[in-house]
């Protein structure tokens, strides 16, 4: 997937954010910690007596000296390419692939001209400027770019060939599943197959509409026409007569539940200690076929991404038959939270298929919904609950990728009128610990992307930087890592979470100490926030950055995978060796090999940064 260039941030963000300035190039010459104190560095490496090498500066001050592995990247990634072709929106001529059988295959798009990521086979390899990142000392496996490829037709006749990439079936389990190997060998014709744009529009639409009808204090973002025509063009869908409806074997729907359970739905209930869409859902969807047929769905969409010969038009059909049943209860008032939980695995749906800069209409259409049945991060009600952080976690990440403030505001992400006091002392279990920081994290982006008077934005960030602090230090005996060790081959720290719920809250941790950093008022010295004050975060952004990666590197929980993908981005953008670029390349072509979110645009956003400033 590709994604448009991303807005710039506005106000005040805009003077200190360094994200949306990487035209600034650091300067070529020194160590690094002469270059981040500004101080002249002699550039001659002293040895000192446990064998390190310092320029004089650090030696004499006991600082950490870090040099950088020197590499024009601009020339790097370009010289194997016509320059039109480095904007991630020119579409790529790909080579014809090998179909093999599932589940080693390549990944696959909604979208047939739309470029994607593929695991490169040994008779059709591809000279790809990722290569040229990755260092010799690194394993093979690592060596292998990512492919841009056409979808799996009926004409393609390559032999099958093996991928060098690991084989995902360990991961799984399925290899040894007699019915993954058969349940789908048929072609499955859609006659949906060219409407998935249509079944979109009609989804945020719906949700325009319900959110409306339901609740009418509501103030319209759209004029009264527009939200007419959506209210016609819903009605006309739900009357509509449809063509026969999805009729799954038993095998196929047994192996999506399955899929669902023990991937997708996981990967959802990621801070969800109840476990709402793995262990709830599946047994409410049984008498609402709209909830049932989005679980299936978003299950097919995963295998969309995996599966070579998976039958084409499925995914879309099952889309399609979610909404057939979902459209007429736009102004039913017996609606029930099962229907916003239905929206917002289509919203999950809409963030796998579509590019990120198309986000925002679905996930407004979610704040409606959520807004409209009064629905916060602390209700009661635990599916409500459950849904909610599902659907907020989208919002972060999109407000990240924009540098934007969030769609819906932190102050209705908890009831009204709550003290900053009372918020940390709702948020105060192991339960909601890992909620608290994506809500911490929302803090921090309406912060620095938003605008805030020069007086109240040093107080808040203070604030703020000291919240982070009391996070990190709480529930310590479950969130806590379970073992650290410096790999000195890779240059980074390898982190294992025993609890997987602490793998995604701390890289979501660090991600909001950098921001932070990056954005701290200028009349604060980040040396009276000594990272040996207990009451402060640590203020080495390169520190920060190095735990996201370390942690990446390390566990292989779906769920922290998939909400990796922007802390990873974030992280990125500190780091200054070759060899560092492509150990975070490869940590994020795993990641959609893992899980079917598409990173390709993200690698590329970093390439184009890393070019700039060597």
């Amino acid at each position: 997937m590709s994604l448009g260039q991303p807005h710039g941030a506005t106000g005040i963000a805009s003077t200190r954010s360094k994200i949306s300035k990487p035209e600034v190039q650091r300067a070529r010459t020194g160590c690094l910690t002469c270059r981040r104190k500004r101080r002249k560095c002699d550039e001659i490496k002293h040895t000192t007596e446990n064998g390190e090498s310092k320029c004089a500066y650090c030696l004499s001050n006991g600082l950490a000296c870090e040099w950088p592995g020197f590499i024009n990247v601009a020339d790097q990634l370009l010289k194997k390419k016509p320059a039109k072709q480095q904007h991630r929106k020119e579409p790529q001529e790909a080579p014809e692939l090998a179909k093999v059988q599932w589940p080693l295959s390549p990944v696959s798009s909604l979208n047939d001209d739309q470029p994607v990521l593929s695991a490169a086979t040994p008779h059709h390899k591809r000279v790809s400027p990722l290569s040229s990142l990755l260092t010799p000392t690194l394993p093979s496996r690592f060596l292998s770019p990512p492919q841009v490829h056409q979808p799996i037709t009926e004409k393609t006749t390559v032999p099958p060939a093996t991928s060098p990439f690991p084989d995902y079936t360990s991961l799984t389990g399925m290899s040894s599943d007699p019915l993954s190997m058969d349940a789908f060998s048929q072609n499955y014709p859609s006659t949906h197959e060219n409407s998935y744009l249509d079944l979109s529009h009609i989804l945020r639409e719906y949700m325009y509409v319900n959110a409306f009808t339901t609740n009418s204090k509501l103030e319209p973002l759209l004029p009264k026409e527009v939200l007419t025509e959506y209210f016609v063009n819903v009605e006309k869908f739900s009357v509509k007569d449809f063509d026969e409806p999805v009729v799954l074997k038993p095998e196929q729907e047994i192996l999506l539940l399955k899929n669902y359970v023990e991937n997708v739905g996981a990967g959802m209930d990621m801070f969800d200690t109840d476990k709402t869409m793995v262990r709830v859902i599946p047994q409410k969807m049984k008498s609402r076929p709209a909830l049932r047929f989005a679980v299936l769905a978003l299950s097919s969409r995963w295998f969309d991404s995996k599966v070579a010969n998976y039958p084409k038009g499925l995914t879309v059909s099952l889309y399609h038959e979610s909404l057939r049943h979902l459209a007429p209860t736009y102004n039913d008032t017996s609606n029930d939270i099962y229907i916003i939980v239905t929206c917002v695995i289509l919203c999950v749906f809409e963030m796998m298929s579509s590019e990120p800069r198309n986000w925002k209409q679905h996930l407004e259409g979610c704040v409606l919904l959520l807004k409209s049945y009064n629905i916060t991060g602390l209700a009661v009600d635990k599916i409500e609950r459950a849904t909610f952080w599902v659907f907020i976690r989208m919002d972060v990440c999109h407000s990240v990728i924009n540098e934007s403030p969030t769609i819906l505001p932190s102050e209705h992400w908890v009831l009204p009128n709550m003290t900053a006091e009372e918020i940390e002392k709702a948020f105060d279990t192991p339960e909601m610990h890992g909620n608290y920081i994506v809500y911490l994290a929302s803090l921090v982006v309406n912060l620095v992307y938003g605008e805030q008077e020069d007086d109240q934005y040093k107080s808040k960030w203070l604030d703020l930087w000291v919240r982070l602090r009391r996070w990190e230090q709480s529930f310590e005996d479950l969130f806590s890592k379970t073992y650290e060790v410096y790999d000195p081959k890779i240059g980074f720290p390898r982190i294992f979470f025993a609890n997987s719920q602490a793998i995604s809250s701390t890289q979501m941790y660090h991600m909001s100490c950098i921001l932070m950093i990056q954005n701290k008022p200028h009349s604060l010295r980040l040396s009276q926030l000594s990272a040996e004050n207990s009451m402060y975060p640590s203020v080495s952004m390169v520190y920060h950055a190095r735990r996201i990666i370390g942690i990446s590197i390390t566990n292989s929980d779906y769920g922290a995978y998939s909400n990796s993908i922007q802390p990873l981005y974030v992280a990125g953008l500190i780091l200054t060796s070759r060899q560092d670029y492509g150990i975070l390349l490869n940590a994020l072509h795993n990641v959609e090999k893992s899980t079917g979110w598409a990173t390709q645009w993200r690698m590329n956003d970093l390439m184009k940064f890393w070019s700039k400033g060597d």
